[in-house]
């Protein structure tokens, strides 16, 4: 009844779904930094039936306990109380966590076209302009 209501309730699910698995934007990226590159496919092995789980769990508790009354934001089913202020912190620091890792990956692409020649340095290293 809601979703016929509303058409854009639909299209708020599917992006909500492509946002929450984004993060695999930058595995390559991640992949050409590690130390131990042949690694990536035990880790990779390791995270996406976790994430996968994760998130099909929460999504299934979350429809089985409040069925199409689900709120789209997940942390709205929290009184106004001090657990809803530390979900709410911990959602900010998983979201700082994520966007530093996106510009390291970022300012990396931008720093291999400046200065190509010191993007693999371990040191400080003063560019001349």
């Amino acid at each position: 009844e809601l979703i016929e209501r509303n058409p854009f309730t639909r299209i708020s699910a599917l992006t909500g779904i492509v946002f929450a698995y984004a993060g695999q934007s930058i595995y390559l990226e991640l992949l050409s930094e590690m130390a131990e590159p042949k690694d990536f496919t035990k880790a990779q092995l390791a995270s996406g039936p976790i994430l996968v789980g994760t998130y099909t769990i929460v999504a299934s508790a979350g429809f089985g306990y409040r069925g199409d009354r689900t709120p789209t934001y997940l942390l709205d089913v929290l009184p106004f109380a001090a657990i809803r202020f530390v979900a709410n912190l911990f959602m900010f620091i998983h979201m700082l966590i994520s966007y530093s890792i996106t510009s390291t990956v970022f300012c990396r692409s931008i720093h291999s076209r400046v200065s190509p020649d010191t993007v693999n340095g371990r040191g400080l290293k003063t560019v001349a302009w």
